[in-house]
């Protein structure tokens, strides 16, 4: 899961651990709830971490942001794959709660997270919360930028779109 982005230049946020904190302070970074926040998880162990995944609504998603067939194909367990929902209050919440979930038995929620609206790419945050930066789009404003970042203690640069290299 892998968001494209059109921008020349985007906003490279580093040092992203807690998978809780990062969707507990994510209404600075999004608070637009027109938009969509899509994760991966291939491989869930905690069941009830699963439920709320799979009860999660399904909701209508563009195809460029659609993963729910390549991760069904690639998911490591039958509990796994993609969804999506837009980040309301009451979502983010329950997002955090589960998120912390996962973390006391070692796990994450996901393992990537997007965040779109309409075919706007929002952030990408492959191999999230262990490995790789999150990208986001220029087009959110750097105030908002610097408060997620302030809330979650990550840096961030500004960085040419790599995406625009391959």
């Amino acid at each position: 899961m892998n968001a494209r982005f059109d921008d020349k230049e985007l906003v490279n946020i580093s040092g992203i651990t807690e998978s809780s904190a990062f969707f507990r302070f994510l209404p600075k970074l999004v608070a637009d709830e027109d938009c969509v926040i899509g994760i991966a998880s291939l491989f869930v162990a905690n069941e009830r971490v699963a439920k709320w995944l799979h009860d999660l609504p399904q909701i209508s998603v563009p195809g460029k942001f659609n993963f729910r067939f390549i991760t069904k194909v690639n998911r490591e367990n039958p509990l796994g794959g993609a969804f999506y929902f837009r980040p309301t209050k009451s979502r983010l919440s329950d997002a955090t709660r589960m998120a912390a979930l996962a973390e006391e038995s070692g796990e994450f929620l996901c393992s990537h997270v997007i965040g779109f609206k309409g075919f706007q790419s929002l952030f990408s945050f492959h191999d999230a919360f262990c490995c790789d930066p999150m990208l986001v789009s220029s087009s959110i404003p750097r105030q908002r930028i610097e408060a997620f970042c302030t809330a979650i203690k990550a840096r961030y640069d500004v960085v040419a779109n790599p995406q625009l290299e391959l």
